[in-house]
């Protein structure tokens, strides 16, 4: 009996654990979530305003740049950026930016293909909460970014043709660290619990059964 209810205490505590770490996830996910779909919306919405023939048309991102870009990768530097043209070609890249003269942080540019390219098909259509639905991708990209992320993809239109795409990602590497700190917490609590409670089971027996054992001498005794 007591091998049984250490067992199904053990269990009970990795379900446990897992229900937990799991509501975290959750939360810093949808909070992530909601941050990449925004930011991915309103970019391409800014690109569309420019209204340029192409999206990596020469002196097309400088406005862009100055004006949107790099104050948001600036004011929160968890967020990175990549616009891409209608091949998938990044033709501009916040990832891994560095600190210019002005002591901002500058997004790289480059239409000949040289930051590479990005699969698109990566992106799984995911439906939010308000019914609307997005292509977000959780991961690495396909070793494009260097840690985990969440990323949206949103279409960029160009005179009302589709000419481009934003990504909007951002590192989940705190969170993912700290859900694996709560659960190995929760798991090493839990064990702790459980050691006290499997002692405390066993003089709880010992004090029931050594009276019935004394019993039972006396009363081979007694038949004697």
């Amino acid at each position: 009996y007591l091998i049984t209810f250490v067992i199904i205490t053990l269990i009970s505590f990795v379900i446990l654990s897992g229900i937990i770490t799991s509501m975290i996830r959750g939360y810093f996910f949808e909070e992530r979530e909601t941050r990449v779909v925004n930011t991915s919306k309103t970019l391409s919405s800014a690109i569309e305003h420019f209204g340029q023939t192409d999206i990596d048309a020469p002196g097309f991102l400088d406005p862009f740049i100055s004006d949107m870009i790099t104050p948001l990768i600036n004011n929160d530097t968890g967020i990175n950026i990549l616009v891409l043209d209608e091949h998938c070609n990044v033709v501009l890249s916040s990832i891994g930016a560095e600190v210019g003269v002005n002591g901002f942080r500058e997004p790289f540019i480059n239409t000949s293909g040289e930051l590479g390219v990005v699969d698109i098909k990566l992106f799984e259509d995911v439906t939010r909460k308000d019914d609307t639905t997005v292509r977000i991708h959780r991961g690495n990209l396909g070793g494009y970014f260097g840690e985990a992320s969440v990323a949206c993809l949103d279409d960029v239109f160009v005179n009302g043709e589709p000419r481009g795409y934003i990504v909007a990602s951002y590192s989940t590497v705190k969170e993912d660290n700290f859900i694996i700190t709560a659960r190995q917490a929760i798991l090493s609590s839990s064990a702790w619990v459980m050691i006290a409670a499997i002692i405390a089971v066993y003089f709880i027996t010992q004090r029931i059964v050594s009276p019935l054992e004394n019993m039972k001498d006396a009363v081979k005794k007694f038949g004697k």
